[in-house]
């Protein structure tokens, strides 16, 4: 049986806001095991990154969180703050979606990575330096000794982006979310940022949650995939029950929206509509509005259950599509 590292149940995440309560996610529930890639997929305002955030409590305190996040069978939603502080960065790294906005600009990159190293382990300012040096190089930057004493702006974006991952890997962390890590970055330097991500899991056995809206990412990475839509989880899976087995609509659209490679296309395929907003989302299922497959009378009364086509398999729909 594989080591279950992180365990979300349940999990519930409203905003107080002066519109009204943003139902940001409902019943959320995700796994990730030790040294597996998790992916998690849908469109801007579907939840993706609020779950990162509330996994690592960098949620604002207008939020209001029930379920539970278990971390090595610890709940960290009732950990205190200062139990927090020793997990983020050590046990629990992230890899923010913009390293220009998420690296302090008055700070060398070595000045930074080694405040992160010797706030979380005990070692001496040159110790930390070392292992800056060490982390930089495992990410494949070249001449290490050169870029610990540049300044953010000084680096190009992919660079940047690998100092970030230096900067999680640097405590040896258990778990890594990274969210949208090829963001702005070309085609090259993303295949670049993907395989040091791949080697992470491979060579140290690092767990990886990924972020991200592009399903090619997911194909070439992960293990597992979860497709959000509107704060909750409608399809889950492996990669290839995902990819090959798909049932939900909202699964198939994202598919079906993915240039093909081997043919001409006057027009790309889309799912019509936008997201719902989350201060009074669609009764029923919050898809039915945009789904081809809606039953009147159902979908827009009843919100669906989660169902299992197999142990891995799982998916929310009153009309799914056949297997194919």
């Amino acid at each position: 049986m594989k080591l279950r590292v992180l365990e979300i149940k349940n999990l519930k995440v409203y905003f107080k806001t002066e519109e009204g309560i943003v139902k940001a996610l409902e019943n959320v529930n995700l796994h990730v095991d030790k040294g597996e890639i998790l992916g998690v997929v849908g469109e801007t305002g579907c939840g993706k990154s609020v779950t990162a955030l509330t996994v690592l409590r960098l949620l604002s305190n207008t939020s209001e969180i029930s379920g539970e996040i278990l971390f090595e069978e610890k709940n960290l939603l009732e950990l205190p703050e200062s139990e927090m502080l020793k997990i983020r960065g050590k046990e629990i790294a992230m890899i923010f979606q913009e390293p220009m906005t998420s690296l302090n600009p008055v700070f060398t990159v070595g000045q930074q990575l080694t405040d992160v190293i010797m706030q979380h382990t005990k070692v001496s300012k040159e110790e930390a330096l070392k292992r800056a040096i060490e982390v930089l190089r495992l990410v494949k930057l070249p001449d290490p000794d050169y870029i610990v004493n540049k300044y953010p702006h000084e680096l190009s974006g992919g660079m940047r982006q690998r100092v970030m991952i230096a900067m999680a890997i640097s405590c040896n962390p258990k778990l890594i979310i990274a969210d949208e890590p090829t963001t702005a970055l070309d085609v090259t330097i993303q295949a670049q940022i993907l395989g040091i991500l791949k080697n992470l899991k491979e060579e140290l056995g690092i767990s990886i949650i990924i972020i991200t809206h592009n399903l090619g990412v997911v194909a070439q990475l992960c293990d597992r995939v979860a497709v959000m839509y509107s704060g909750y989880v409608i399809e889950s899976g492996t990669v290839s029950e995902i990819f090959q087995q798909a049932i939900h609509p909202y699964t198939r659209g994202l598919l079906k929206a993915i240039p093909p490679v081997d043919e001409k296309v006057d027009k790309l395929k889309v799912i019509p509509g936008i997201v719902p907003n989350l201060i009074s989302p669609p009764s029923g299922c919050r898809f039915h509005p945009r789904c081809e497959r809606f039953i009147d009378g159902r979908c827009n009364i009843y919100p669906p259950e989660i169902q299992y086509l197999s142990e891995t398999h799982s998916f929310m729909c009153h009309n799914p599509y056949e297997l194919l």
